[in-house]
């Protein structure tokens, strides 16, 4: 889909759970919590000139929570509202 959306040259914000188990953005493809699975996401997004917005912690200790556009400025001022809230403001 990332492939698709990123040659029809439209703007475009992908939010949601991946359930990659990112320990820190951009990830250390080389650490033990990255799979396969996530390495390949991530090379996704490199390859198709994708920003991933959230670099804090949003479950625990991964960031789970991805916020993806094709532009860099896109997003801005996210805020850490905590364990208790599982949404991510913009």
């Amino acid at each position: 889909m990332i492939n698709e959306v990123g040659r029809s040259k439209k703007h475009f914000i992908l939010m949601g759970d991946f359930n990659y188990r990112f320990i820190h953005w951009p990830p250390l493809l080389n650490h033990q919590t990255v799979t396969k699975e996530a390495a390949d996401f991530y090379h996704c997004l490199e390859d198709n000139f994708c920003t991933q917005h959230v670099e804090f912690c949003t479950r625990e200790d991964a960031i789970l929570d991805l916020i993806i556009s094709d532009e860099q400025n896109m997003v801005r001022d996210l805020v850490n509202m905590g364990p208790s809230i599982n949404q991510i403001y913009l």
